[in-house]
């Protein structure tokens, strides 16, 4: 079903979130071409008939307070895929390639705005630790989420 993205993978990502997201959170063809050529990222996209990226996950591999931990940096599911459990499909890979990577927990970041974000990780076990005051480039706040995962 997933498949971990490919480093030619760029252009097809920038066009989902071109889609879904506003303008100042879609990744930039330098930022997203040095994160699929980063280590410690973990990227699963999901591929229509065609070859299309319809959804991705981007993970990062990270220490936080001298802990193993994973971040969620982003999650986009193409509209037409939207209600059939895509997303906490994804997540769930994405927690398990942490687990594998011995990562203990998981954070993501939400805008304020974003009900929808937040409650989909709400559902998934997640908690909000913290607001984040104007964390978006265009000043939004944010919300961190964490989840302890069992290795």
């Amino acid at each position: 079903m997933f498949e971990a993205a490919r480093p030619t993978d760029g252009p097809g990502i920038i066009a989902l979130e071109r889609e879904l997201f506003l303008p100042v959170d879609v990744f930039k063809p330098a930022q997203i071409g040095r994160l699929l050529r980063t280590p410690t990222c973990r990227t699963l996209v999901l591929r229509d008939d065609g070859g299309a990226i319809r959804a991705e996950i981007v993970g990062l591999l990270r220490r936080f307070r001298g802990m193993p931990s994973g971040r969620i940096y982003k999650i986009a599911v193409h509209q037409c895929l939207q209600g059939t459990g895509s997303a906490g499909l994804l997540l769930a890979a994405m927690e398990d390639i942490f687990r594998r990577e011995g990562m203990r927990s998981v954070c993501a970041e939400a805008r304020v705005g974003n009900a929808a974000s937040i409650r989909f990780f709400e559902k998934h076990g997640y908690r909000v630790t913290a607001l984040l005051p104007k964390y978006y480039a265009d000043g939004e706040d944010g919300r961190k989420l964490w989840k302890t995962i069992d290795i």
